[in-house]
């Protein structure tokens, strides 16, 4: 009678410790993806903060651009005897510095486009942490339902050994 007690004790102790083990495992995978997913959170902050940066850069040098090619016309508008300012000589320095504005509110417009695709992805990563954690809290409690179903076993098959 003791060697079928002692097989159900071992038997119930390993499958605690393995129960044990397994929660220890899946909260350790958890930690690990989570800690990526933070970076990776953290990165898109700070790529979509460089997307603005860039644009607004990009913007300011395309009004340089614009304003330079403005006074361009302009001088060689005077130099041919034209007034600037007015008929079509006027038309076409206004259309320039006009079409010119169009150009740097689309070089802003695209960085923000840029920025928040770039948020998305740290919104997604959000996401996905709390996804693993519910993923995580039902595979404990699936290794918890089914330590506690291998003691029943273990009890039940010691119960039979020993009342026959």
């Amino acid at each position: 009678m003791a060697l079928p007690l002692i097989l159900a004790a071992g038997g119930t102790l390993l499958t605690l410790y393995g129960t044990n083990q397994q929660i220890k495992a899946n909260e350790a995978n958890l930690e690990f993806q989570n800690e990526q997913l933070r970076h990776k959170r953290e990165v898109s902050k700070v790529m979509a903060a460089d997307a603005i940066e860039r644009g607004e850069r990009n913007a300011r040098a395309q009004g340089r651009k614009v304003r330079q090619v403005a006074g361009q016309q302009r001088a060689a508008i005077a130099a041919n005897g034209f007034v600037v300012d007015q008929d079509t000589a006027g038309d076409l320095v206004d259309d320039t510095i006009n079409w010119g504005k169009v150009d740097v509110a689309m070089l802003r417009a695209n960085a923000r486009m840029e920025a928040l695709q770039i948020e998305a992805g740290g919104t997604e990563a959000a996401i996905q942490m709390r996804m693993n954690e519910t993923s995580t809290a039902y595979q404990n409690q699936a290794t918890l339902i089914n330590g506690a179903t291998s003691l029943i076993n273990a009890g039940n098959n010691y119960y039979r050994a020993t009342n026959g």
